[in-house]
């Protein structure tokens, strides 16, 4: 399966059979995870308050 590319990975695990469905899962979900923590962590550094 493809990495990173939901959309290859999807049209791999498509012609891949059902051990590639299985796992298409991760290559949806952890792309979000990741991007929702990169958020997160930008907000962290640069929008925090100055120390009084």
């Amino acid at each position: 399966m493809g990495v990173g590319n939901p959309a290859r990975s999807l049209a791999a695990a498509i012609y891949g059979g059902p051990d590639a469905l299985a796992q298409l899962w991760v290559f949806l979900v952890f792309p979000i995870v990741g991007g929702l923590l990169a958020g997160l962590a930008h907000r962290a550094v640069f929008d925090a308050k100055p120390a009084r």
